[in-house]
């Protein structure tokens, strides 16, 4: 298999596994157990009814990696070797700042989710006022100070952030 083709169906597959961990935080549980269910021609019916799916990538940037229907997040996903995620992250706001300007929703949480090739562990890399909105108030005064300061978290915390457990 070429080279090309092979890494495309590595990312195709990481963006599969993060698309069905989100589906658990932002989609209804009876919906998601039914999806898990389903065989083909039901899942795809039922994979229609949720607000998570992978982005269009012939697109060409107009929408994220993983789009989560009436959110703010626009998540970048990277599954290489060597991971760049400060890159990831500079590319997802570059994209998302012309995704509005274009007129398309209105994401405001630009997000990279990287993982190392042969590694266990995914990292999210986003600014710390990004952390901070996500947060909510407690973080509020220190976002202001530092906007622009990325942050890395483990992948794990983000999951929890988003279930409102941290």
């Amino acid at each position: 298999m070429a080279a090309g083709k092979l890494s495309c169906r590595k990312g195709k597959t990481f963006e599969r596994s993060i698309a069905a961990a989100l589906r658990e935080i932002f989609d209804p549980p009876e919906l998601v157990e039914a999806i898990k269910a389903a065989g083909n021609t039901d899942r795809k019916r039922l994979m229609s009814e949720s607000v998570v799916r992978r982005g269009d990538q012939a697109k060409n940037a107009r929408e994220p990696d993983i789009v989560v229907r009436g959110s703010a997040w626009w998540f970048e996903l990277q599954d290489a070797a060597h991971p760049t995620p400060l890159a990831k992250l500079q590319q997802a706001e570059r994209d998302m700042g012309r995704a509005i300007a274009r007129g398309s929703e209105t994401w405001s949480r630009p997000v990279a989710i990287c993982h190392k090739m042969q590694s266990r562990s995914i990292t999210v890399t986003m600014r710390f006022a990004t952390l901070a909105a996500a947060c909510g108030m407690v973080m509020f005064y220190a976002a202001r100070r530092l906007p622009s300061f990325a942050v890395t978290i483990d992948y794990d915390d983000l999951l929890a952030l988003l279930r409102g457990k941290v």
